[in-house]
């Protein structure tokens, strides 16, 4: 269609006029009057245009000429508000600086005496680096006091500001800003520093868009977060002097930027400072620049496999269906770059790529738990390890059944999984073996419905299996359970399983619900960023990973060839004793000879070629064949201590979803509402020195809210604290 035409007698559109008289800069819509702000005053021109830009009132090329601004320059401020909020848009300060006060200089070297960086100070006492540097050099340098210790909510002193009138750093400062070599410690960052130990808000009322997201608090301290994130910070050095860092506060601030679907560290530069502090406790998050180092202190200072594994535990503990089945799979993690990382099969990409492997384990709720596998390589190996660590986290009192898909369906492994008394359940791998038995019509739950099947169900034995935890039946020790599925007279799939007790439509049941793995998976990969690599810390070490030998493949084209030379003899000697034209005197006195002496020569170096070839290895370490190979191994900790808190996320999210749709019932829309609920729902949360109070704002949508209201309610019967905070959470619904 062409451009549309307006009708004849209608009035024109109304369109964008800025005006400027008396002082004042005037900006209609057709008639309606939108701002009316200062001529001089900058920052509500830069507001104006962001506003106008981002409704769709007016594109940044066309709102440059109105303005008398380049859209680049439109361009770049509204980048400053995505990231920085309003204070972004103010107008930087021009002309030469004022000078310090005694006071603030005296507070500048107590800071440079605590390792803060020189830009950092700069940010606190709103003065350039290159002042500070100055002054510092004028007065003598840092000195060693406590005095002054910054921690949010403390005012400090501004220039000509000596009594402190003037808060510390600046709204929507998100720390960006130069930094001096060797001027910042992994306490502090860059870019503001990680509140000190105690430094936590005792009392105010503070509205935040995240309120939400303080609900996973409560599934934390169903868990026991607060015991476990504490044994995490336990052995993590301090500041300089002696100085403790909030490092429970870290975990939890990270922890609720997962929640609120920021899946990667570095986009926690675009959370709202003053908004986000309080879900950890704090008036604000520190910057980017002093949270990341800060976490990685962290994970550097622990055990995060460990942490992992106590975090199954406490799962298990907290589970009160005791469920017996779970689920394992292995997870794979791409890791470009140039690094010579191992290869593993990538299942959402189809082909093979530099990575590693995490292998994780879902309960039948659903819940996920997960350990660091490191190098790329199958079911079949990480399998057994993983049993491990689950038995290990449920005890030696609790049945188990483990399901897992064709990667780890070798005799081998269903042996080491009886040794650890526990039952498994897989799928066969091809080819399919013959049934004995006749099927039998029964019916298994499929997403709610009864579907009919046709089960043939009988024992067979598996070369290389031992099920030396038998159940005491008279089967042999190779014995286990054949589960063959016909669908139209054909079979379709067969299951094998340890567990030769159970109801055979039980055993299936539970074999699809293996689906809710590879959900979870998907689930976490695009919602918490399980699949990031994290950290491109690696340890380069020698490689000796079983190759192929290239001495060996040498060697069978050597021996090939001999092959070859000897195959051309023989048929040469037949097509020369066959060919009509050479006499029989000649063949008889020279030929024939001269053919066998050949054939003998193609013989022996054949020997000779299989004899060099068997004294070869087929296979060797990488490094015996070139010397110089080396292989990257990934170091795990600061990934694992991000999966930790990754999943305690995701299982936060699982488990609220859970308690609400026993009420809203809403099978379809429950996740993404719960999702929804702990992200994008506002609210006040209220702090005295007793308890915190959290007060969401209501839902539009009448079920929805009444839904909340009883997960609320139930919520509150516990009494959720948050980890490193000793008060009590209560949750409220707004009127």
């Amino acid at each position: 269609m062409g451009e549309q035409q307006e009708f004849d007698g209608m009035p024109a559109r109304w369109g964008l006029r800025v005006i400027t008289a008396g002082g004042r800069t005037l900006i209609f819509n057709g008639p309606v009057l939108m701002f009316d702000f200062a001529e001089a005053d900058t920052g509500m021109r830069n507001l104006a245009m962001v506003s106008l830009t981002g409704s769709g009132l007016v594109s940044g090329k066309d709102a440059g000429p109105l303005f008398g601004v380049r859209p680049e320059q439109i361009s770049r401020l509204r980048s400053a508000y995505a990231q920085g909020g309003p204070a972004a848009l103010a107008p930087k300060r021009m002309g030469r600086p004022p000078d310090l006060s005694p006071a603030q200089v005296r507070q500048a070297r107590i800071w440079a005496g605590q390792r803060v960086s020189h830009a950092e100070i700069g940010r606190r006492l709103g003065a350039p680096r290159s002042v500070i540097t100055e002054t510092l050099g004028r007065s003598g340098g840092p000195i060693e006091e406590t005095a002054g210790l910054f921690e949010p909510g403390g005012a400090t002193t501004g220039p000509g500001t000596a009594d402190g009138g003037e808060a510390a750093g600046r709204p929507g400062d998100d720390g960006s800003g130069d930094s001096e070599p060797g001027d910042s410690e992994p306490g502090d960052g860059d870019g503001g520093v990680v509140p000190a130990a105690g430094a936590r808000i005792s009392e105010g009322v503070l509205a935040t868009r995240y309120a939400g997201a303080m609900l996973v608090h409560a599934y934390a301290h169903r868990l026991g977060m607060a015991a476990l994130l504490g044994r995490a910070v336990a052995g993590v050095p301090g500041g300089a002097g002696g100085q403790r860092y909030d490092d429970t506060g870290v975990l939890c601030a990270v922890l609720a930027a997962f929640s609120l679907g920021f899946v990667s560290v570095e986009q926690f530069k675009y959370l709202s400072p003053g908004e986000a502090g309080p879900l950890a406790g704090w008036d604000k998050v520190p910057s980017l620049r002093a949270l990341r180092p800060r976490l990685a202190a962290i994970a550097d200072s622990c055990d995060p496999a460990e942490l992992l594994g106590g975090y199954f535990a406490a799962m298990m503990k907290a589970d009160p269906g005791r469920s017996r089945v779970f689920y394992v799979d292995d997870h794979f993690i791409s890791c470009t770059g140039e690094q010579p990382t191992g290869k593993g099969w990538n299942n959402r990409r189809g082909r093979a790529e530099k990575g590693r492997f995490d292998t994780l384990v879902t309960s039948r709720g659903g819940a996920v738990a997960g350990w660091p596998a490191t190098e790329p390589s199958g079911l079949s190996r990480t399998l057994p390890p993983a049993l491990g660590r689950l038995r290990d986290a449920t005890g030696p009192g609790r049945p188990l059944l483990l399901g897992f898909d064709r990667g780890g369906a070798y005799p081998a492994v269903f042996t080491q999984i009886r040794a650890q008394d526990a039952h498994w359940i897989t799928y066969r791998r091809a080819p399919l073996a013959s049934t004995r038995h006749l099927p039998v019509l029964t019916a298994i739950t499929r997403s709610g419905a009864s579907v009919p099947v046709a089960v043939a169900d009988e024992i067979v034995t598996l070369d290389g299996y031992d099920n030396n935890n038998g159940d005491g039946s008279s089967s042999s020790s190779s014995a286990c359970r054949q589960l063959t599925v016909f669908e139209q007279g054909k079979v379709v799939l067969q299951v094998l399983t340890s567990d030769l007790v159970a109801c055979a439509e039980w055993l299936l049941q539970e074999l699809i619900g293996r689906w809710g793995i590879e959900n979870a998976i998907k689930y976490g990969t695009e919602h918490y960023g399980t699949d990031l690599i994290c950290d491109y810390a690696f340890t380069i070490v020698p490689d000796e990973r079983t190759i192929k030998n290239p001495a060996r493949k040498a060697a069978n084209a050597a021996l090939r060839a001999a092959r070859a030379a000897l195959d051309a003899a023989r048929a040469g000697y037949s097509e020369m004793l066959s060919d009509p034209a050479v006499p029989a005197a000649e063949k008889n006195k020279t030929l024939i000879s001269q053919h066998q002496q050949k054939i003998k020569a193609a013989e022996r170096a054949v020997r000779n070629a299989e004899t060099v070839r068997d004294a070869v290895p087929a296979e060797i370490a990488a490094n015996q064949a070139d010397p110089d190979a080396v292989r990257a191994i990934h170091a795990t900790s600061r990934r694992a201590l991000q999966m930790l808190l990754r999943l305690t996320a995701a299982n936060a999210e699982h488990w609220l979803a859970g308690l609400i749709n026993a009420t809203l019932n809403d099978d379809d829309e429950y996740r993404s509402i719960t999702r929804n609920l702990i992200r994008q729902t506002p609210g006040t949360i209220t702090c005295t020195p007793q308890a915190i109070t959290v007060r969401l704002d209501r839902p539009h949508h009448a079920p929805t809210a009444a839904a909340v209201q009883d997960l609320l309610g139930q919520l509150n019967a516990t009494a959720p604290r948050m980890p490193g905070d000793p008060r009590p959470i209560s949750y409220a619904l707004a009127p």
